[in-house]
């Protein structure tokens, strides 16, 4: 049942076997996209703000990140949002260390403190934007009275407020909620109407999706009491994906 070992999988070399340079470019000038809307130097105007939640743990950057890209193939303009200091990314070692892995380099993520964000969310920027929470199902407290906005809730914990009828809520209890993004990535991704180098440029996401539910699973560990069968599921098909060969569950 044990996938592979973290320290197998956090390697230079098992990161880098997903290099696809002119593939990864894409997932890397969409994110430099985002970062010059989120910050004003863009004309665009985004959609959907994908919103991870206010501990900003590589759970909840890459479940944003994905699924903000999803949205993204899928031609909505969609920027995901980490709700921390800029500055606080090299203090999270897991998710400072695998985007430098990955080839992203900090300064591309889209961040700001709940407070600041309230007032960012308010301003003619983004007052049009709908609000897509991931691993978490309640708005941070500064964020509380733009509750009308949210229209879509991913998350894997458990559920602390209702929604308005018509918003699209997803909360099961799994591992990782980067498992229910992967899912929905790989049925995307699974459409005849995506292929070859379209396939590509999710070599980069779904490595980080995987590295989330290996580390919420504590390497899908069944005794963990964190891990489940969707997870596991997610884990295989992610690494199938990649080309990476398992041994026999």
């Amino acid at each position: 049942f044990f996938l592979l070992s973290l320290p197998v999988f956090f390697s230079h070399d098992f990161c880098t076997m997903f290099a696809v340079p002119q593939a990864e470019s894409v997932f890397l000038s969409w994110l430099h996209d985002c970062k010059a809307i989120f910050r004003g130097t863009s004309s665009k105007r985004p959609d959907v703000l994908v919103l991870g939640n206010e501990s900003a743990d590589l759970d909840s950057f890459a479940s944003s990140s994905a699924l903000a890209f999803l949205k993204y193939c899928q031609g909505v303009t969609a920027v995901p949002v980490s709700q921390l200091d800029e500055r606080d990314i090299v203090l999270r070692g897991d998710l400072s260390w695998l985007l430098n892995s990955v080839g992203v380099q900090p300064a591309l993520a889209c961040c700001s403190e709940p407070d600041e964000l309230a007032r960012l969310l308010l301003s003619r920027r983004f007052n049009e934007a709908k609000f897509t929470l991931v691993d978490h199902n309640q708005l941070s407290a500064p964020l509380s009275d733009l509750k009308m906005r949210v229209h879509e809730v991913l998350d894997h914990h458990d559920k602390t407020t209702e929604y308005r009828e018509g918003v699209d809520i997803e909360i099961t209890k799994e591992g990782s909620c980067s498992t229910l993004v992967l899912d929905r990535v790989l049925n995307y991704l699974s459409s005849s109407a995506v292929k070859g180098s379209h396939r590509l440029v999710w070599r980069c996401p779904v490595a980080m999706l995987l590295s989330a539910i290996l580390v919420d699973t504590i390497n899908l560990d069944p005794l963990s009491q964190r891990c489940t069968k969707r997870d596991v599921r997610g884990a295989y098909s992610a690494l199938e994906f990649l080309g990476y060969k398992t041994r026999d569950a």
